[in-house]
């Protein structure tokens, strides 16, 4: 994808990772996604997010009643800025889960599995629009999808499920993708499930 700086990942668990450090608190939690790009791996525990009100906020961090105070001052900030309007300020996201452990990393280093739905059949058609490019291919028994391993390269990691199917009359190269995530349902929840009894398994596409 030619980017300038690595993919960076996050993941949230219940206790550290053996063999990965713990990062001194930071300033703000976006300084933990610079220093993974950077190529650092780590993680974090709620302490170390509490100069962030934000970053507190998005990670599910308990916070007392003056961090959510001063939360609240820096969203008015960036309404004013006009960084975010007010009718936005509900949507942004948060974890609903308390913050336990956070892992940061590159994705090709994260010390856990890392996840990708690819639309399209793997290794054969990788990139964007694998599924148009299957069609223009004359290759319409490889409309389809992957759920795959990442690893440093694009769609090249160890693949884990596929799918096949069919477009409908009337599919272009705009709904291809969504026809193909709706018979893909089944293999992502599969591969999460697998990845959460710690039974993945790459296949031989």
């Amino acid at each position: 994808m030619q980017l300038s700086l690595p993919a960076v990942g996050i993941a949230f668990r219940d206790s550290p990772p053996d063999g990965v450090p713990h990062a001194a608190a930071g300033p703000a939690s976006c300084s933990y996604w610079k220093r993974a790009a950077d190529g650092d791996v780590f993680w974090t525990d709620a302490g170390d997010h509490q100069g962030c009100p934000i970053g507190a906020h998005t990670h599910g961090v308990q916070m007392s009643e003056a961090k959510r105070q001063e939360l609240m001052g820096l969203v008015g900030t960036m309404v004013e800025l006009g960084y975010v309007r007010m009718d936005e300020v509900q949507s942004i996201p948060q974890r609903k889960a308390p913050l336990l452990v956070a892992v940061y990393a590159p994705l090709a280093k994260m010390p856990c599995p890392v996840l990708n739905y690819h639309a399209g059949i793997a290794p054969k058609y990788r990139g964007m629009n694998g599924g148009y490019w299957a069609l223009a291919s004359g290759d319409q028994e490889n409309f389809g999808t992957t759920v795959h391993l990442v690893d440093a390269g694009v769609d090249t990691g160890g693949v884990l499920k596929q799918a096949r199917g069919k477009p409908a009359p009337g599919d272009t190269i705009a709904s291809y993708a969504l026809r193909q995530a709706a018979f893909s349902r089944d293999i992502c929840v599969e591969a999460v499930g697998d990845a959460l009894a710690g039974k993945l398994a790459a296949i031989d596409p």
